[in-house]
């Protein structure tokens, strides 16, 4: 079980930020076997004023892209940092790449569909998703693969309303359990790889919240 420290108030957009300090440190680091031999090393951090979930992570990678600009696109084509989240029966899966740009839907059954996506979804809307605040060390788009050691971070601010809109969410937060896992993803690097909080399995595939792990608002 993951504790999200409460804060009175929530940090800077940034890893300099003090007031990450007393945040509780998670790692992303359970490779799955398709990976290449680069394994990134990959911590996150969280914190909620019960009213706003704040993520942070912190990579040490190589062989960077970040090519997708659009909202909602296929940012785990990139070198990606994801945040999947079930507050209720229900799920959110929150994927950006190194450059900042967003992808995420309301997901209530992860059945695949031939066409594409899943049996029962819907992408957020853009109205929602400028309520999402996202900040990156990097700049993009990365259209050339970026092969030396490179350090980077990134922060994202979901305000609980934002997904009150899509299923139910109450506020203050604290002593909510929800279930989540973390994600590090690179799929059309030279150099591609999967990496989880929770182990996901033998199948090589994010969308599994039967492997979510417990998440608890302090």
């Amino acid at each position: 079980m993951y504790q999200i420290n409460h804060v009175e108030t929530l940090p800077e957009l940034s890893k300099d930020c003090p007031l990450w300090a007393t945040a509780n440190e998670l790692s992303i680091d359970q490779f799955h076997e398709n990976s290449s031999d680069h394994r990134p090393l990959v911590k996150a951090k969280m914190v909620h004023d019960n009213h706003s979930i704040q993520v942070l992570y912190m990579v040490e990678d190589q062989y960077l892209i970040a090519k997708n600009t659009e909202l909602h696109s296929m940012v785990c084509q990139d070198s990606c940092v994801e945040f999947f989240v079930q507050p209720d029966a229900s799920y959110f899966n929150f994927e950006m790449n190194a450059a900042g740009t967003l992808h995420v839907c309301h997901i209530k059954d992860c059945t695949p569909v031939e066409t594409g996506g899943f049996a029962d979804m819907e992408f957020l809307s853009a109205d929602d998703c400028t309520k999402i605040e996202i900040c990156s060390s990097l700049s993009g788009p990365i259209t050339d693969e970026i092969a030396e050691e490179t350090s980077w971070w990134l922060a994202i601010r979901i305000p609980a309303e934002v997904l009150g809109n899509y299923c139910k969410v109450t506020t203050p937060l604290s002593g909510q359990i929800w279930t989540a896992n973390f994600y590090k993803c690179a799929d059309n690097s030279s150099h591609p790889h999967w990496a989880s909080w929770n182990n996901i399995g033998e199948q090589l595939a994010f969308h599994k919240p039967d492997y979510f792990a417990g998440i608890s608002f302090e």
